[in-house]
């Protein structure tokens, strides 16, 4: 791992930039990471890990105390500062005034979007769920009239939940409705028509991130729009651009959550290096979309979801490699080795991850590596088919309804039925009292110090 930093200076800035931003939160990691410089002595690398180290300590976040309002009346101008979501009872998204954040309650069908300004009369309600409290809300907004906003000129947030809207009202037209909250959240991820039950469920099986759309999802819808773009004569540059672009739309839809941006930057610098013909490294990547992305949101590097992406990823890009099947494998072999790579796979991913998901939820899964095995497969048919499904049905609506039929909805209905047969196991997962924030650290550190460089065969 020690290679991994002094032969990649931008993967040792980013840690520097994390370790800076630390120091807002808890000297420790920050200390941990200036010990780098030791070893990493007068090297490129040492240099960009001191920089951006810098850059991180001057735009570290200082944590306020948590404050909630109890109750009261609001009235005056906010913005708008999230995609909105759909709720059980409309819309929701987050709103800034005056350096506080709260929830505002919006009816269905609002134009309200990211970026736009409303001149809002409401009631502030407390929060109830500590969920959003982790978010830095004080109150929720609930307008006593109608909203006057004067929105945003950029339209792609508009596109965006337009795209959303149309799906949803897609599949509550046609899918089966047991299974619609399923898809949607899958999907888009609307989680407003899943159960309670379903929920606690998907979280013992280690399944809660499948619904939580964000950078797989992005990598799965990515990898469909480009082999149907190849299908068309058009050329790679536009090909590429067209791909960016309704990625794009697909992440405003789904909510624009920062596993996404991370994603689409990724993306966008995938494909800038195809385009000037150099082989792309994922750690390098990575690395550039973390610096751009606490750069632009320093205040992420303390969101769960932020440090579950990264150290994910990150874990499969060293631990992780695909088997090749040789050069005309028999199906078998291809599906079993295919097997073998997502059992790795998942059980790398849960490995990874599993300090930081003690820290945060105090919980951890023990049938993870088999739920992932047995779920993860059907995923992308099940996201693909939905979204090829709804653009069929402006073409053949006989057609679309019946890929809905007889290839997402049995495939949502196992990944239903796996998720509630395991998930209601006793033994499924286990909880325990918090973990002090040193030992998750020093427990991520210990696992990633295990990894040795492995040189790549001529096929893979």
């Amino acid at each position: 791992m020690w290679r991994e930093l002094v032969c990649r200076p931008v993967v040792a800035g980013f840690v520097g930039l994390v370790g800076g931003l630390s120091l807002g939160y808890s000297p420790w990691f920050g200390s941990a990471v200036l010990l780098l410089l030791i070893g990493l002595r007068m090297t490129a690398s040492s240099g960009w890990l001191l920089i951006l180290f810098t850059i991180g300590f001057a735009l570290r976040p200082v944590p306020e105390p948590f404050i909630t309002i109890e109750g009261g009346s609001f009235q005056g101008t906010v913005t708008v500062a999230s995609v909105p979501n759909v709720t059980r009872s409309g819309l929701s998204c987050l709103v800034k005034s005056e350096s506080r954040l709260y929830g505002l309650r919006l009816p269905p069908g609002s134009a309200l979007n990211l970026g736009d300004q409303a001149q809002v009369t409401a009631r502030i309600r407390p929060i109830s769920d500590p969920r959003f409290r982790s978010r830095g809300e004080v109150g929720w907004l609930e307008p006593l009239a109608p909203i006057e906003a004067r929105t945003s000129p950029f339209p792609l947030w508009r596109w965006g939940t337009t795209v959303r809207g149309s799906f949803l009202g897609f599949l509550e037209r046609f899918a089966e409705p047991r299974l619609y909250g399923l898809i949607a959240a899958l999907c888009f991820n609307v989680t407003s028509d899943l159960s309670a039950d379903l929920s606690e469920n998907l979280s013992r099986c280690g399944l809660i991130h499948l619904i939580s759309t964000g950078g797989l999802h992005i990598f799965l819808v990515a990898g469909a729009v480009a082999w149907l773009l190849s299908q068309f004569p058009i050329s790679r540059g536009w090909q590429l651009a067209a791909l960016l672009a309704l990625v794009v739309v697909y992440a405003a839809a789904a909510g624009f959550r920062p596993p996404m941006v991370r994603s689409l930057i990724m993306i966008a610098l995938f494909l800038s290096a195809y385009l000037i013909r150099r082989e792309p490294d994922g750690l390098t990547l990575l690395s550039l979309a973390g610096i751009a992305y606490l750069v632009w949101s320093p205040e992420s590097v303390a969101n769960v979801g932020f440090q579950l992406s990264y150290l994910a990823v990150g874990g499969l890009l060293l631990f992780g490699r695909a088997t090749p099947t040789g050069d005309s494998p028999a199906l078998w072999n291809v599906v079993v080795v295919r097997g073998k790579d997502l059992a790795r796979a998942s059980l790398i991913a849960t490995l990874v991850t599993a300090p930081a998901v003690a820290y945060h939820f105090h919980r951890l899964s023990l049938v993870a590596p088999i739920t992932n095995l047995l779920v993860v497969p059907v995923v992308t048919p099940v996201i693909v088919g939905a979204l090829i499904s709804w653009l069929a049905f402006f073409v053949s609506p006989a057609i679309a309804v019946g890929l809905l039929k007889v290839l997402v909805e049995p495939l949502a209905a196992w990944m239903l039925l796996v998720t509630e047969k395991i998930g209601g196991l006793p033994f499924s997962a286990i909880e325990f009292a918090p973990v002090p924030a040193v030992g998750a650290a020093l427990a991520t550190i210990l696992i990633f110090t295990i990894w040795r460089p492995r040189r790549r065969s001529s096929d893979e």
